[in-house]
């Protein structure tokens, strides 16, 4: 008993002095734009659940190029933010549920 005591307390006082060597960066100070990738398609992706290897995902980069973000149409937001915050009623419609924004978000 006493070894699994002594392997316990050791295992908290690592998993203590680990989190406090943890670097955090606040995103909510920086500044962030979004943007709407209208001709983007998204219909067929696949979904991956946790756990994934992220360096195995595909990479699907904006239609019009990075470029995208130069458009005019981009939003200055401040994190947190969401799409529909910010985009909702994108196409005019902005009556019921679903905002009417159709097309992949760029953040």
């Amino acid at each position: 008993m006493k070894r699994i005591t002594t392997f316990i307390l050791s295992f908290l006082a690592f998993t203590m002095l680990v989190a406090q060597h943890r670097q955090t960066i606040d995103l909510s100070v920086f500044p962030w734009e979004i943007t709407l990738d209208k001709e983007a398609n998204w219909q067929n992706d696949a979904l991956f659940l946790p756990p994934v290897d992220i360096s195995r995902l595909p990479v699907h980069l904006p239609t019009g190029g990075w470029e995208l973000l130069e458009h005019p149409d981009k939003k200055g937001v401040h994190l947190p933010a969401t799409v529909e915050q910010h985009l909702w009623g994108y196409q005019g419609d902005t009556f019921g549920v679903n905002g009417n924004y159709i097309g992949v978000s760029l953040r």
